[in-house]
């Protein structure tokens, strides 16, 4: 039981990584905006699938 919600915390931790390398990455580039947005829907609905 440890491991199976041990797994989900885990899950949760690389998507909040990958939120936050997305903004790292693409703030200073005007075009980010829509493709953070973009990348955050699929994030979304990647932690859907994950739940």
């Amino acid at each position: 039981m440890l491991n199976h919600y041990g797994a989900h915390l885990e899950d949760e931790k690389v998507i909040d990584l990958a939120r936050n390398v997305m903004k790292e990455v693409f703030i200073d580039q005007k075009e980010a905006e829509e493709t953070i947005n973009m990348l955050n829907q699929k994030l979304e609905e990647l932690n859907k699938e994950i739940a």
